[in-house]
């Protein structure tokens, strides 16, 4: 068994006997906790009346509680894959970006992905533009060049072949 120790910044904290108004409030509750406390939530089990299908209780777990990453799959569209990509380029913060989808697909355990997977699609993203940087500001002072013939500029490349630094020289 995995224990926890709750991190002492956390204003609300789950305790028995908590009451709430309905079972949505609770959900609510319990997954605004899992977020400041660094997890996820979902729903993990329920019970309805027989006669009047009623809730009657739901249990709530942490998102990946008794699964697998082989079960949970990681199942981004490319809707999905792009939407990422758009949060991304504006700074959403992940735990922003994994709420919004939520939201968007109806609760958690429709999203499909974890904020694990998201981080994973940002750092692939990241790798993908690697140098990029550099060849655009190399393209930039190129630029400059043409538009005045007194500016300078020069540029090393190390060992891997990548971007080390520059120099340049503003006419005056």
């Amino acid at each position: 068994m995995i224990s926890y120790t709750i991190p002492k910044y956390l204003k609300t904290k789950p305790k028995i006997g908590m009451k709430f108004t309905s079972i949505d409030d609770a959900f609510s509750f319990y997954n605004q906790y899992a977020r400041q406390a660094g997890f996820s939530a979902r729903i993990s089990n329920s019970k309805k009346h027989k006669r009047t299908n009623e809730v009657v209780w739901k249990q709530f777990a942490c998102f990946k509680e008794g699964r697998t990453d082989e079960r949970r799959g990681n199942k981004q569209t490319k809707a999905k894959k792009s939407l990422i990509q758009q949060f991304s380029q504006a700074n959403v913060p992940t735990c922003q970006q994994i709420r919004l989808l939520e939201i968007e697909y109806g609760g958690p355990e429709h999203v499909g992905c974890t904020e694990k997977d998201i981080s994973n699609s940002e750092k692939d993203l990241r790798d993908e533009h690697k140098g990029i940087d550099a060849e655009t500001l190399i393209e930039f002072f190129a630029c400059e060049k043409e538009k005045k013939s007194a500016f300078f500029f020069d540029f090393e490349i190390d060992s891997d072949n990548r971007f080390k630094r520059h120099y340049k020289k503003k006419s005056h």
